[in-house]
């Protein structure tokens, strides 16, 4: 059984981060599956320790064809390697493979958004 993500409760606590915390809670609760059409949730292990998690899901709010990445959370001692840009690339040719159009929510911290930027999403305004 793989070891949880450690940096999560540094996360929480320095950077205001709970990504993996709600991830849990909606799983549990039975809110949050990524069990539908185009959804998936993708983890990045090294070893037995869980390095970085991340997913797709539909949104809803948007288009019928466009998915949202959700749920990104990156040990911070793997950022640097590119593990989580490799996680990243893996969840959006999956998405893009089902979908015509994909979203992120980059507000999260301030490295958020130069790192989906760097990957190719462009900086847009919405509400919610």
């Amino acid at each position: 059984m793989p070891r949880g993500i450690g940096g999560r409760a540094e996360a929480e606590a320095s950077e205001g981060v709970r990504n993996v915390s709600t991830l849990i809670a909606a799983w549990h609760a039975g809110e949050q599956r990524f069990d539908l059409v185009g959804a998936a949730l993708f983890a990045a292990m090294d070893g037995d320790v869980l390095a970085a998690v991340g997913g797709v899901k539909r949104e809803t709010a948007l288009a019928e064809s466009a998915l949202r990445m959700h749920r990104f959370c990156v040990h911070p001692m793997y950022r640097r390697p590119g593990m989580g840009r490799d996680l990243a690339q893996t969840v959006m040719d999956h998405a893009l493979s089902d979908a015509s159009g994909l979203t992120c929510n980059a507000r999260a911290t301030p490295l958020a958004a130069p790192f989906w930027e760097a990957l190719g999403f462009l900086k847009a305004e919405a509400d919610g």
